[in-house]
């Protein structure tokens, strides 16, 4: 199911009163202004029945001046407000921009490596390696890629380079929450 920007604010929000939400993320409450988000890696779990636990790592993804994108601990990751917008295609607010550098978050295929790999560009609106999907996924969302797809963001949850991995609702490296 694709997301449009206010559903990921709800799906925020509605995280943010989770009862396990940890002190990293009770402190970026209303850190960023509005229409920006930080990225958190999250993972969740099956808790007592009924319930899912989620848990917000101090991962963020983080875009430097080079173009390089990594997941980075709160207090290093200076550079983790993101906008999205829509790019010409006009198919919701697929493109995503770091508010730090400018350049928007792009995949492009690489055949050595046999998979997309990530950096940072120049946005350009008509370049399809920059559009991204969002699917929930009960309370985190997975950033899938509208060219390659099935393949989705990745990441550790702690300090690291993401990734394109193929998309996999069981593997938690591919769950995110968009934090307002």
């Amino acid at each position: 199911m694709q997301l449009w920007l206010p559903l990921l604010a709800a799906s925020a929000l509605a995280l943010e009163t989770t009862p396990n939400a940890n002190a990293t993320e009770a402190a970026t409450i209303e850190e960023f202004p509005p229409s920006q988000w930080g990225i958190q890696r999250a993972t969740e779990r099956e808790g007592r029945p009924g319930t899912i636990i989620v848990t917000r790592h101090d991962a963020w993804l983080t875009m430097w001046g080079s173009g390089t994108v990594t997941t980075d601990r709160k207090m290093d990751a200076g550079n983790r407000a993101w906008t999205v917008f829509p790019s010409h295609l006009n198919d919701g607010n697929d493109m995503i921009q770091s508010m730090q550098t400018g350049q928007c978050l792009d995949a492009y295929w690489d055949n050595g490596a046999g998979r997309p790999l990530v950096h940072g560009w120049s946005c350009d609106r008509a370049n399809n390696n920059q559009y991204w999907s969002y699917s929930s996924w009960s309370t985190t969302t997975m950033i899938k890629h509208k060219k390659w797809g099935g393949w989705c963001l990745a990441g550790e949850a702690d300090k690291g380079h993401p990734w394109m991995e193929q998309c996999n609702y069981d593997d938690e490296r591919q769950t995110w929450n968009f934090v307002s």
